[in-house]
């Protein structure tokens, strides 16, 4: 049997009338010194504190004890929202279930089958099949798009409704970025019905609605653009480690990321080769790259200037942490290249340039570190060709003195 009393908590109340509330009056119910309820009916009541608050409560009795069940906060919850929620508080009452603990049940089933979570036990258990750049690019779009518009909601009440508008949110930004997300959220749903917090998988119906851009391949430098190229180089007032880094990406042909996050114990320059473990390089396979005899006095100088421990390439602002990922790029834009080529570009430079001169395909893809893209082939193709891409990249470097001979390597090499 429900019972109401005359005290909330520890706070004395006072009733102010038997009868049913009104919006208005609960709306002009002013703070006192002590709080107070205005009842409405099968114990629910509204609390007004002297703080000002308003607070719709739950008076009942189970297992011979009285309980009080907060239902929410006025005005954000309205009287008729109260009433509702009252009802359905009294249901379980009623069925010998005490409402409190199993709200507290209801939201942590809640979290568990939230987006959220779903999607960060997808990201936990993917992570070692992923190389660290591609697990902190998943990481950061999903927790930047789509955790703030669907993470705490029932993965399984989410709509393609509801999928769509954020993602296309995201394509007015970056297209790319929407074709991503929507992939990464079809694997997510598919997780979640794998694990039984969904049935359903609304990514599918997205599939057309976002339009995949155009891929842009990174510009590169025809051979008649690479004299004035290394002419600006030369003449280029930036930072000097920079600048060798700008030199020895187009001399190495390395990805970009591979070349600033380089570290001086992954470097033999007595035997001129730089061995990059597999957790730097993009198919996770551990890469070495014959240096040229100009490479090796690049090196030698950088040693001088960042002392040959940790990173190659020291952040100028952030200890301990490589060069940043725009720098390279910024020096480029600045020497009067910007939209003409990129540092990633190189590498499509280097390749034309030696395919016209007839060397073999499979020594440019070593050295490119492409992986053969048929596992037959793949499977058997253990060769290195280190030999090979001595004579290769060494015919690369002095190519590339022969077209700009007042190029800083040339003569500038130290005694």
């Amino acid at each position: 049997m429900e019972k109401e009393g005359n005290n909330v908590g520890n706070e004395t109340v006072a009733h102010l009338s038997p009868e049913m509330l009104i919006d208005t009056k609960c709306r002009n119910a002013k703070p006192r010194d002590k709080a107070y309820k205005l009842t409405d009916k099968n114990g629910l009541f509204l609390e007004v504190r002297p703080t000002g608050g308003k607070y719709w409560r739950y008076r009942f009795r189970i297992d011979g004890q009285e309980k009080k069940f907060t239902l929410g906060e006025y005005p954000g919850m309205g009287l008729s929202e109260a009433r509702e929620a009252h009802q359905q508080a009294r249901k379980l009452v009623k069925q010998g279930v005490n409402p409190t603990p199993h709200r507290e049940a209801e939201k942590r089933l809640a979290i568990d089958n939230g987006f959220e979570k779903v999607a960060r036990d997808w990201m936990a258990d993917n992570a070692k099949k992923w190389t660290p750049y591609y697990a902190g690019q998943v990481q950061t779009f999903i927790e930047r798009d789509l955790v703030p518009e669907l993470g705490d909601r029932p993965i399984k009440e989410i709509t393609a409704v509801d999928l769509l508008k954020v993602v296309k949110k995201v394509e007015l930004r970056a297209p790319s970025v929407a074709v991503l997300l929507r992939q990464w959220s079809g694997a997510i749903f598919r997780y979640a019905i794998a694990h039984g917090k969904t049935e359903h998988d609304p990514s599918g119906a997205l599939r057309g609605q976002i339009q995949k851009p155009r891929v842009k391949h990174n510009p590169h430098l025809a051979d008649k653009e690479i004299p004035a190229f290394l002419a600006a180089l030369s003449a280029y007032q930036g930072n000097r480690q920079t600048q060798i880094a700008v030199d020895l990406l187009l001399r190495t042909a390395l990805r970009t990321k591979e070349l600033r996050e380089g570290r001086w114990e992954e470097l033999d320059l007595e035997n001129a080769l730089w061995r990059i473990p597999g957790e730097r390089m993009k198919g996770r396979r551990a890469h070495t790259i014959p240096l040229s005899s100009q490479g090796v006095v690049l090196l030698k100088e950088l040693q001088g200037i960042t002392g040959g421990v940790g990173p190659m390439f020291p952040n100028q602002h952030r200890s301990g942490s490589s060069m940043g990922a725009s720098t390279i790029l910024r020096a480029i834009e600045y020497m009067g290249y910007k939209g003409l080529v990129t540092g990633h570009g190189f590498r499509g430079t280097f390749a034309t340039s030696a395919r016209e001169h007839g060397w073999p395909h499979e020594h440019i893809e070593r050295q490119l570190a492409h992986m053969e893209r048929n596992a037959v082939v793949r499977a058997y193709s253990h060769s290195d060709y280190l030999p090979e891409r001595r004579k290769l990249m060494q015919w690369w470097s002095d190519r590339l003195d022969a077209f700009y001979p007042n190029h800083l390597i040339a003569n500038d090499q130290p005694g």
